[in-house]
């Protein structure tokens, strides 16, 4: 019954405050900077999370399979892999058709065997990768800042309590004063040990700022090595196919 009471007082008071003319608490200059801060940090890594993954794999079926980054025969092959299985094919049809294609069978063996190559250096880069900056993004997301958005709701629920009670306080006559003067301190200390619990809360969210540049760091040095060995195992196809 208390929670139901609960539940409708701060429904009024919302109701009121966007429509009517109920007070209500503003959050002071430097804890509203905070917040703001809060939001710009989860804008960024959304939107950065967002980027490295359509870069990794720009086909959104494909980037869902968590198979992708696993051997396997029946596993889903990266493009490279594909190039690979093409060349075999095709090799097979000209063995078929034109019994003096040993030369181009021949190059198109050697083309299946460093797509293949490539194939299995991009699975493992996506697997580097994911390891190194998408998992621990997203664990970040998932659990700091969906913990913070909880207890910003909590704040906000906590906030309506007590401006609810100041605002009641309005109407009463002199004899409810005490009880209601009570509760409202009560309200209002709980929305004080609330709000310092959020302002940690990003406090810590902003320390754990310079553990995302370290994983984009190490990104990209795992996008370096995979295009290095990717590099060199195309240039020595090319010499081979000279």
């Amino acid at each position: 019954m208390d929670m139901l009471k609960k539940t409708f007082d701060r429904a009024k008071q919302t109701v009121e405050e966007h429509f009517g003319d109920a007070a209500y608490t503003e959050y002071d200059a430097e804890f509203q900077a905070q917040l703001n801060r809060a939001d710009d940090i989860r804008t960024f890594v959304e939107k950065s999370l967002s980027a490295v993954e359509c870069y990794m794999q720009p086909d959104p079926a494909i980037r869902l399979l968590p198979e992708l980054t696993q051997e396997g025969q029946n596993k889903p092959e990266v493009i490279a892999a594909q190039m690979g299985q093409f060349a075999q094919s095709v090799g097979g049809w000209v063995g078929k058709v034109n019994v003096n294609a040993n030369t181009l069978i021949g190059s198109l063996k050697q083309a299946e065997d460093t797509y293949v190559q490539l194939g299995k250096y991009e699975r493992q880069y996506l697997a580097a990768a994911t390891d190194s900056y998408v998992s621990p993004v997203k664990r970040f997301l998932n659990e700091a800042l969906k913990a913070l958005d909880k207890e910003r709701q909590e704040l906000k629920a906590r906030r309506l309590d007590m401006d609810s009670l100041k605002n009641k306080l309005k109407n009463k006559q002199p004899e409810q004063y005490p009880q209601l003067v009570a509760e409202k301190d009560k309200a209002e200390q709980v929305f004080n040990e609330q709000k310092a619990k959020v302002s940690q809360m990003i406090s810590a969210v902003e320390s754990a700022l310079p553990e995302h540049l370290k994983q984009l760091r190490q990104l990209t040095e795992t996008q370096i090595s995979f295009m290095k060995k990717s590099q060199k195992a195309l240039e020595d196809l090319s010499k081979k196919l000279a």
